[in-house]
């Protein structure tokens, strides 16, 4: 009985170790998207043979998003999502599974409530954390971010949606700037004349 007591006391130290693992390698970017300034991230897409470049600029929950294809912004609330190939601006309220799709940063916002978590590989440049989701029959089925260990920044967050899709986003570059005003994460609609508008809220 006393060796039983014994290997339940040692894998609850074990799950608590990983668990702190995981907490200590997220704080630093947590904190920075937290942190009352914003900040641009600078990324490479590669899903299948489609390749895309962008940037995405997030203040805590508000960010805005520009690839060759699509722009988006978010204020917290309102999600506007430009497609360059349509002419069209869909205005949509998110859901967190939504906001993740288009934002796969959007994976640390209350990632210890939505998401299964551990260390699944470790080295002396980077660190990688899994996300598993909590909730089944969401768009995404797994999750994994790679972060530096100088930088504590990511490196590459890999998707793997339900539908067998893979994804991976490549950042290229970090850059803190400074606080920005909300109007900035909202539809510029003057910078897209003759555009419509179809708003599914």
């Amino acid at each position: 009985m006393k060796r039983l007591i014994l290997y339940i006391m040692c894998g609850l130290a074990a799950l608590c170790a990983c668990s702190q693992t995981v907490e200590s390698a997220l704080a630093p970017v947590i904190g920075k998207l937290n942190g009352g300034k914003s900040v641009t991230v600078q990324f490479r897409t590669q899903a299948g043979d489609a390749a895309t470049a962008g940037s995405l600029t997030q203040m805590r929950e508000c960010f805005k998003m520009h690839t060759p294809q699509m722009s988006a912004w978010y204020d917290g609330r309102t999600l506007w999502t430009y497609n360059d190939g349509a002419r069209e601006t869909s205005v949509t309220e998110p859901t967190a599974d939504e906001l993740m799709e288009i934002n796969p940063f959007d994976i640390l916002n209350n990632y210890q409530k939505r998401f299964s978590t551990r260390v699944a590989h470790r080295s002396a440049a980077s660190t990688t954390v899994e996300f598993t989701p909590k909730a089944k029959g969401g768009a995404i089925k797994a999750a994994a971010m790679t972060l530096s260990n100088a930088t504590k920044m990511p490196q590459a967050i890999d998707l793997t949606f339900s539908n067998g899709t893979k994804m991976r986003i490549a950042v290229t570059s970090v850059t803190e700037g400074k606080a920005q005003a909300k109007g900035a994460f909202t539809y510029p609609a003057g910078q897209y004349p003759n555009v419509e508008i179809i708003d599914l809220r």
